[in-house]
């Protein structure tokens, strides 16, 4: 999968590029908002990773002008912030972020929430703090009628 990572910290885009790659994604990086609309007129992306807080061109500035170009079509736009400003998801949900995840994460969860726009094509707003925002309604009952097992010290119980 060919990934955009857009990403002001250099350091931050290279721990992300690396995991990325290490997941076997082809990897491209953009430092600002002008440079990622470069990248998205003249190559194709399966997903776009969008730093929020960037000098310059912010990221919801950079969201909403790739969300008018017809290069960024279908490409889901996973917003990565470590500011948990409700008014920040709110703009980036309806400028058409496919979702919002909150810095720092794991690299598992990073790629599961990847793996998640762009195979399963799941359209569902994803967020670090709603989970996700407006639930498939089967989902929700298998999850309600499947019986949980714990384990702890004591050993298991349902």
């Amino acid at each position: 999968m060919r990934v955009l990572i857009v990403e002001d910290d250099p350091v931050q885009a290279g721990v992300l590029g690396f995991q990325l790659l290490k997941a076997g994604h082809s990897v491209s990086t953009a430092s600002g908002g002008i440079e990622a609309i470069d990248f998205v007129r003249t190559q194709a992306f399966e997903v776009i990773l969008l730093d929020l807080n960037m000098p310059g061109m912010s990221g919801l500035d950079t969201l909403g002008y790739l969300m008018t170009l017809p290069e960024c079509g279908d490409t889901p736009v996973l917003m990565l912030t470590a500011s948990s400003d409700e008014d920040s998801v709110a703009r980036a949900r309806n400028l058409g972020a496919a979702g919002y995840i909150e810095k720092p994460f794991t690299p598992s969860v990073l790629i599961q929430k990847i793996e998640r726009v762009v195979y399963a094509r799941d359209t569902r707003w994803i967020d670090d703090y709603h989970a996700v925002l407006t639930p498939d309604a089967g989902a929700v009952a298998s999850e309600i009628a499947t019986p949980r097992i714990m384990a702890g010290k004591g050993g298991s119980r349902s």
